[in-house]
């Protein structure tokens, strides 16, 4: 299930609707992740929120391949 959220995070990233920054890890420690929402992705939630559309949605069959169009922002 852990895919399903790096390919997701991966492809909002390449839409330029995140930034994904990571931190060095120090001992012990793993690297930490951050997650930016860009102007673009900011302006994207607000228009899809104006639209009444969807922004999160849960799957029932989790088990299955993640589908290439998995996202935040759903197109209705």
């Amino acid at each position: 299930m852990i895919g399903h959220v790096y390919f997701t995070l991966s492809r909002l990233e390449e839409r330029g609707l995140i930034k994904v920054r990571t931190e060095r890890p120090t001992a012990y420690h793993e690297p930490q992740y951050h997650l930016d929402i860009t102007e673009e992705g900011d302006r994207a939630l607000r228009r899809a929120k104006a639209e009444g559309k969807q922004l999160v949605t849960a799957r029932e069959d989790l088990d299955g391949p993640c589908p290439e169009g998995s996202g935040l922002l759903n197109d209705k």
